[in-house]
């Protein structure tokens, strides 16, 4: 699939300084903070919208819309 650059953000300069001066590690544990978070606006999202779905059916489409970035 090509890139494509409307769906590219731009960090600005002073954020990009922060994440520089962090370590991998540092890096990594921000990342997975974020992408739980994603996880959770998209689950919440759901759930108002859907409120008589199973449990199944939530844990997949979360999956769906973060996998395929439809959230």
């Amino acid at each position: 699939m090509p890139i494509d650059p409307r769906r590219i953000e731009v960090i600005d300069d002073r954020t990009a300084e922060i994440y520089r001066r962090m370590t991998p590690a540092q890096r990594v544990e921000a990342a997975n903070v974020m992408f739980t978070q994603c996880v959770r606006m998209v689950e919440c999202g759901l759930r108002a919208l859907y409120r008589d779905r199973s449990e199944a059916w939530f844990r997949a489409e979360v999956i769906r819309r973060v996998r395929d970035g439809a959230v």
